[in-house]
This record gives C-alpha cells, structure tokens and sequence, in this order.
C-alpha cells in the first residue's frame, strides 16, 4: 500500500467502494415527516492527540490544554512570533506561536480513496483529512451509503493551500485547481463514496459548520436528501491567515482563549476535523 507519509491512523482498505448499493425500496423510502432528526455516525480529528471521540471526550473530562506552540514543519515560529504585533501592528508577525495543532496532517493513505499519487500531491491536507475523517464517520453509522440519496454540507474557510499553488505559476498542472479549490471538498466526498444527494462547500467565518449542519437539516426535513455527511475542517498551512488575524488585533499574545473571564484578551486559532 502506497502512502503520502505512514498513516498508522488510518487502517481501512477499500471495501468501503464495493459496498451493497441501496435499494430501490430504500431510496424511495418516505422522508421523516417531523422533526426528529438523529445523528448516527460521528468521527473526528482535534488537537491534542483527540484522533477519536473517546480521545476528545477525555481531554474535555481531564481538562487538558491542547494548544501548544507551533510544530517544526509549519513554519519558522521565531520569525514570525512578536509578543508585540497586536499592540504594534507588526508586519508578517504573530503574538503567539501557539494554537490547536492537529497530527499527521501530512499523511494520507490516496490508494484508499482510488486517488493517484500525482492528484493527492496536489490536494488540500484539508481535503484529505475531510476523506479520512468522513469514513470514519459514515463507517460508524452503519449505513449503506453507497448511491444513497444523501447529502453532503462541508463547512470550510481557508485557502492556503491555494495560495501555495498560484505562488510558482510554472508548477500549476490539470490538479491543482481540484486540490486548491474550496468548492471541490464537498464534491470530493460526494464523489468517492457515491453519495447522490446534494454537494456543496460553506463559508460562513467561524460558523461555516453550523451553518452547514443547518442547511444539511433543512435538506432532510424538506425531502431534497434522505441522509446528510456534515463536516468542518480546518488547518494552519502557512502563517498568513493567522497574521491577517493578528493586523486586526484579535489573537491573544499569551495564546489562551478566557471565555467569560475579565482576563479575555483575544482568542487562539485552532485545526480540527468533526
């Protein structure tokens, strides 16, 4: 099995492609007429090692503190920190190096979803993560996915990854605007486990996954898709969001979020997959 780095994280093969398609009875099954909805698979990838819910779950329980400076191949965390630069307005630095880093963001396992090395070279880590973590999920719900009518609502803002491709104009091939794309991370998951319900990307700021679990219920609930994948997804390529951040003065310098408390100086950029 070839990979983009040894994912240890990520075990499945690919029988998820050859799954039973549903029924002509399941698909055209009624849709719920109240307003009951249920959440029947879940999978995530957060800060702190949180590769699971029980994982995440014991984190919140133990109370522990998942944000923590800035790995070595991000960026030069030396060069671009200046507890400074919310007070300053610094150029190309940040006040704190720390935020919620997410592991093995480099790692993928491209045979598993029927990708070519080159394609996956050129991919989004936030469309990778996406893959893995939504087959994670829909693996644990159970359900026979495959040519379902149902939708998928992804809730994603950044576009590092784009502004990496269009930096060398040379380098840009026929996969790059797929790989940089923010519209393409919905289509990818629709695409690779056949969901035939709708597809689309949202960007809302910080409640593009709100947002999109509203629109996935209200997909549901007005019979457009029997079922509905909801993710968001987030990861710190290169520091220039969190510098654009830090010019509007609303990261914290010690790099600690205080909800609710008089000491709240700002607030501390994360990664994540749900």
């Amino acid at each position: 099995m070839d990979t983009l780095g040894a994912n240890a994280n990520l075990s499945y093969e690919r029988e998820f492609l050859v799954l039973p398609s549903v029924s002509e009875e399941q698909k055209s099954s009624p849709t719920p007429t109240n307003d009951d909805l249920a959440i029947v698979g879940i999978a995530c990838r957060f800060p702190g090692g949180s590769n699971s819910i029980d994982e995440f779950w014991s984190n919140l329980v133990e109370q522990r503190d998942c944000v923590r400076p800035v790995p070595g191949d991000r960026w030069n965390a030396d060069y671009y920190t200046d507890a400074s630069s919310n007070e300053f307005h610094l150029p190309a630095k940040i006040p704190s190096s720390r935020c919620g880093w997410v592991d093995f963001v480099g790692e993928f396992d491209y045979e598993t979803f029927s990708i070519s090395r080159r394609e996956a070279e050129n991919m989004d880590p936030q469309q990778k993560m996406l893959l893995e973590v939504a087959l994670q999920a829909l693996e644990d719900s159970g359900m026979q996915y495959v040519g379902s009518n149902t939708g998928v609502f992804v809730g994603i803002g950044q576009a590092e990854q784009y502004e990496l491709t269009t930096a060398d104009l040379e380098s840009i091939n026929a996969y790059s605007v797929t790989g940089s794309a923010l519209s393409i991370p919905s289509n990818r998951l629709s695409y690779c486990f056949d969901l035939q319900g709708p597809s689309m990307s949202v960007d809302t700021a910080c409640s593009s996954s709100l947002t999109a679990f509203h629109l996935a219920c209200q997909a549901i609930r007005d019979g457009t898709c029997s079922a509905a994948v909801v993710a968001g997804v987030n990861i710190l390529i290169n520091p220039s969001t969190v510098i654009q951040f830090s010019q509007l003065g609303v990261l914290s310098p010690d790099g600690m979020c205080h909800s609710f408390s008089d000491k709240a100086n700002g607030y501390v950029r994360s990664e994540g997959c749900g």
